[in-house]
């Protein structure tokens, strides 16, 4: 009976962050583990399920840019070696037990999305032309950070794209349409590469994250249709404040 409950949690999370997640168009994973958590499920059972729904929520609607030719899959490969290292520092972290480094790392990057969804939609969000952004790059620090941004998204459970877009635009002079389809590439094999890591340690519950991925995809679905007819500067404000509240509640309830 237990893991019935735990599975309709997993479904019932996966639900309302898709729909959350594709209202916003942010990852359902930054959404997820905390729920997960405030449910009162451990971290590392709540940390490589998230990563598993990721690949799929990540993988949806990717033929869209595809056809589009806005993902640059050199730079995402190319980027990814440097990433996929910091996954696997991350899940060594991880499985040493240092479960209150994974929450503080949660909980702070919840309270800089909040922060940068309210500056983005309250303040001036304008980010210069596509030529300033190339003459602005900084490759050497771009390509640094993706280690950093995989070991933040193995830590925290999230795809790691409210961390990739910022690096792809303001350090290696993407478009910021090119930088949201080759992130959305990205977070998928990140994804994929913390939960296989989490798989090997013997933390994953593949039942478990398959309803947390089901729930996350049936949530987008419903997202998608419903997100249009809201407005995106009072959800954004709102979910940058339930963001904060839910960065706090991680760290007392840790």
């Amino acid at each position: 009976m237990t893991a019935i409950v735990d599975a309709t949690v997993f479904l019932s999370v996966g639900i309302l962050g898709g729909i959350l997640g594709s209202i916003l168009g942010i990852g359902g994973g930054v959404l997820m583990t905390p729920f997960l958590l405030l449910a009162g499920y451990d971290i590392l059972v709540a940390v490589p399920a998230s990563l598993l729904a990721i690949v799929g929520t990540s993988m949806g609607g990717l033929y869209v840019y595809d056809e589009k030719n806005l993902i640059r899959y050199d730079l995402a490969v190319y980027a990814e070696g440097f990433t996929i290292p910091g996954t696997i520092t991350g899940v060594m972290i991880a499985s040493a037990g240092f479960k209150q480094v994974m929450k503080l790392t949660l909980a702070v990057i919840l309270a800089l999305i909040s922060i940068e969804m309210m500056r983005t939609y309250l303040g001036d969000s304008s980010s210069g032309s596509k030529a300033e952004q190339a003459r602005k790059a900084r490759p050497l620090l771009g390509y640094t950070s993706m280690y950093f941004a995989g070991l933040i998204s193995v830590l925290a459970g999230i795809g790691g794209g409210v961390l990739k877009v910022p690096i792809l635009t303001k350090l290696l002079g993407m478009d910021v349409k090119e930088a949201v389809a080759t992130s959305k590439l990205m977070v998928g094999i990140t994804g994929a590469a913390g939960a296989l890591g989490y798989f090997i340690g013997g933390y994953l519950n593949s039942c478990l994250a398959l309803s947390l991925l089901a729930g996350s995809i049936t949530g987008g679905l419903i997202g998608s249709k419903t997100g249009a007819r809201l407005s995106g500067r009072t959800i954004a404000f709102l979910f940058s404040i339930f963001l904060l509240a839910m960065s706090v509640l991680v760290v007392v309830r840790g």
